[in-house]
């Protein structure tokens, strides 16, 4: 009797230490985190953009260093969307002595295909394939990596573990704060970040602040985009600063121009195409 009086008095305590609980922290506390939507559903609608079937995007990208010196890059953009994959180059048009340089990349869906992704710079005279375990390579030297260029508006769902932390009304909009996990640790290590924490606008699904940290657990860098308009059914920034908190040094990516009018051919995303340099 003595057993069975012990077992059944803990179902008891732990009814009433519940209780206590709920009446000190009041129903909100245990309600707000299960009305927060999943993480993978706002990493889905960071993904729900329609661009149409491509589109060809002019932008500018300023270096700058901590020491406030500053080096200009122009770009043309083309992005094709398939069934299969997204395909994307990057082409400089200035300064012009990397004129005609190109980033060439196949961004598969599937999960079971290997991105592919090459540069081209007209004084190796070679195309360099850029290894996917090297996702984390610079972007022309700047703080952005070859992975965030390709992913700036979108995400990978399945390679990262989310987690939607809370909801923020920062200047007047709603923003949940979403963390993203790589599932692996040589993931971690190919992409060159351990976790990444997102700002999402609740409406319009866009991230307005990504927060980096490396894979040594430490503050790596900051995103901010600004100049916030709406292309085709889906609201994308117009700048990027990235910010670099251990170097000090930062870039900015400024889109200037996209156009979905003009249908962009197959071959413009051929090893063929990008070791010819850009053409009218």
């Amino acid at each position: 009797m003595k057993t069975h009086r012990h077992l059944t008095t803990i179902p008891l305590i732990s009814l009433a230490l519940l209780a206590f609980l709920f009446s000190a922290l009041g129903p909100e506390a245990f309600a707000s985190e299960a009305q927060l939507p999943a993480g993978i559903d706002v990493a889905k609608k960071i993904n729900a953009k329609h661009f149409g079937n491509g589109f060809t995007q002019d932008a500018s990208l300023e270096l700058i260093s901590k020491h406030g010196k500053s080096r200009n890059y122009q770009l043309r953009t083309f992005r094709k969307f398939k069934p299969d994959a997204t395909y994307m180059v990057f082409f400089l048009l200035a300064p012009p002595d990397m004129k005609d340089t190109a980033f060439l990349c196949h961004d598969y869906f599937d999960g079971e295909r290997l991105d592919e992704q090459w540069e081209y710079r007209p004084s190796w005279k070679i195309t360099r394939r850029i290894p996917e375990s090297n996702r984390n390579e610079t972007f022309l030297g700047s703080e952005f990596s070859v992975e965030d260029i390709k992913k700036i508006n979108r995400v990978e769902i399945n390679e990262y573990n989310w987690k939607t932390l809370e909801k923020k009304t920062i200047n007047g909009r709603s923003f949940y704060i979403v963390e993203q996990i790589p599932v692996t640790p040589e993931l971690a290590k190919s992409i060159g970040y351990s976790r990444i924490l997102n700002y999402v606008d609740a409406e319009y699904g866009i991230r307005t602040r990504i927060e980096f940290w490396d894979t040594d657990s430490s503050h790596l860098k900051t995103f901010t985009a600004t100049e916030i308009t709406s292309h085709h059914d889906a609201w994308l920034p117009g700048r990027i600063e990235a910010v670099n908190h251990k170097t000090g040094c930062s870039s900015i990516l400024h889109i200037k121009k996209i156009d979905y009018a003009i249908p962009v051919p197959d071959e413009v995303f051929t090893l063929r195409y990008i070791e010819k340099g850009y053409r009218e």
